[in-house]
């Protein structure tokens, strides 16, 4: 069961959660989601996942509780650290890619999730930078996403000024 990505691993769970959580329809977000578009662009200068977890996203909340159940009797949460993020405001649905099997949200979607923070770091900040270097995520595409997602024009401005 060897998934076709490239990430960072921190243990022999990790695949074998990716890929039972895109099994059940819950993409990949976070650290994890940012390392896989690099490699998978072949764009430099990201940074590797920071810590042993995985995140993923979803709105449905059977499917969550499907996955947590899972993750409990079948991996040593010592090994690797699960989160779900239950989201219940957005149908992101548009925003689910899938890369060799293994679904993940969109870089543009990512992109706006490091930026809504209130409490941005500068990880997140170097985060934002990178993943605009992205030259498949055209300025049209990002721009019609922020709008879509919510994004005004003064926190367009307050992006343009943190960069």
């Amino acid at each position: 069961m060897d998934i076709k990505i490239a990430y960072s691993k921190y243990s022999d769970f990790d695949d074998k959660v990716i890929y039972k959580a895109s099994e059940l329809g819950l993409p990949l977000i976070g650290g994890t989601a940012l390392e896989v578009w690099a490699n998978y662009y072949n764009v430099p200068g990201v940074r590797k996942r920071s810590n042993n977890d995985l995140d993923f996203i979803s709105n449905d909340l059977p499917q969550i509780n499907e996955f947590q159940s899972w993750v409990r009797e079948n991996i040593y949460s010592s090994k690797v650290k699960v989160d779900v993020m239950h989201v219940q405001s957005h149908d992101f649905s548009e925003y689910i890619r899938e890369v060799n099997g293994v679904l993940i949200m969109a870089p543009e979607y990512l992109l706006w999730s490091k930026f809504i923070r209130s409490d941005r770091s500068d990880k997140d900040i170097k985060d934002i930078k990178w993943l605009l270097t992205i030259e498949q995520m055209s300025d049209e595409d990002l721009s019609n996403a922020l709008v879509d997602l919510g994004v005004t024009d003064e926190e367009i401005e307050t992006l343009n000024n943190l960069l």
